[in-house]
């Protein structure tokens, strides 16, 4: 793999890598203070985290924890949503690469084709057999089958994106790499129908991209239940769409910015101008990433969601899963200085 894409997803994303410094660029060599283990307390000029190039690869390393991994499994820490934009980048280059080694011809890409349906390439999940692969996912999830009826199942994802995207994946990678995903369409409203965005969810737990999610309308943010939020009423803000389906009234900003999302969703549709948000991040006392994110959405004077102590799953559907009762994830709110303090309790 070239170094060319692992260098660019690092400095894209330096800027969560406190005092982050290149210091060489061939060889590449960066310093930043550790973001796994904070690095030194007591010194915050400190910076014993290095990425550093060796034989086209970039790797990560730590004097001061000891802790030794790739690059891109730190930016899979840090940034989820960016790590899947680096793998989706990555086979998009192998397979040009195909393409290059094979005749032209053998690849030739079909003219493009704006569908009437968006969803002609995929069929929807009520018109499926109930032991179908979808509606095995859906039980073994237990999402609500009255939501989840309007869900698609497309057995060629690459290709619905195509279809709705022209020319987002190269013939090579459909030809090659093609495969079956939940679909779950984002909507604007419900009548007419206005569609903004869809996510892919691949069914296998060892997938190596889990989430793909495909933006058909950049005038809107892209956010999961618009339709059915009621902004006269508190509106639950989650990161995942089906952690969304088990409380009442919440939207779902698939693992995008939400503070960026709900700026825009306020500004481009009326009626949420002046709807009340409760944020609910996912229950990772430990992930740095949703702790800033937190602390950034408490700052901004939003109300958060702040897990109970003993709960162990870490979200919503891992402790239905479980068990447990969604309305936890939602039991405890704050905001403002007593927001601060407790989330220094739950992150400990």
């Amino acid at each position: 793999m070239s170094d060319w894409l692992q260098r660019k997803y690092v400095m894209l994303c330096s800027s969560r890598l406190d005092r982050f410094k290149v210091k060489k660029q061939s060889p590449f060599l960066a310093n930043f203070r550790c973001c796994f283990c904070g690095d030194s307390a007591t010194d915050k000029r400190k910076t014993r985290g290095y990425i550093y190039e060796r034989k086209g690869s970039f790797f990560y390393s730590c004097h001061n924890c000891g802790l030794s991994t790739t690059a891109m499994k730190m930016v899979k820490k840090l940034d989820p949503t960016l790590y899947n934009d680096y793998m989706m980048e990555r086979l998009d280059e192998t397979y040009s690469s195909a393409v290059r080694s094979h005749p032209a011809e053998e690849f030739k890409a079909p003219a493009p084709v704006f569908p009437t349906d968006p969803f002609r390439l995929a069929t929807q999940l009520d018109h499926l057999t109930n032991d179908h692969t979808a509606w095995q996912f859906i039980n073994r999830r237990k999402i609500d089958k009255g939501i989840a009826e309007d869900w698609y199942h497309t057995e060629t994802f690459y290709a619905l994106v195509n279809d709705n995207v022209p020319g987002k994946f190269n013939s090579a990678l459909l030809k090659l790499h093609d495969h079956p995903r939940l679909i779950i369409p984002f909507y604007l409203n419900d009548n007419p129908r206005s569609l903004i965005a869809f996510q892919g969810r691949d069914y296998s737990p060892n997938a190596l991209i889990r989430y793909i999610t495909t933006v058909v309308d950049d005038t809107h943010p892209h956010i999961y239940g618009l339709p059915s939020a009621d902004p006269s009423k508190p509106v639950y803000v989650f990161e995942g769409p089906i952690d969304s389906t088990f409380v009442p009234n919440s939207i779902a900003t698939a693992g995008s910015d939400m503070l960026g999302s709900l700026a825009r969703l306020r500004a481009s549709v009326a009626k949420f101008r002046d709807a009340e948000f409760i944020i609910c991040l996912d229950n990772e006392p430990r992930n740095k990433e949703i702790v800033k994110q937190m602390r950034k959405c408490i700052k901004a004077g939003y109300k958060v969601c702040i897990w109970p102590s003993w709960v162990q799953d870490k979200d919503v559907n891992d402790l239905v899963l479980a068990g447990g009762d969604p309305s936890l994830a939602v039991s405890r709110v704050f905001q403002g200085i007593i927001a601060e303090l407790e989330m220094t309790h739950w992150a400990r």
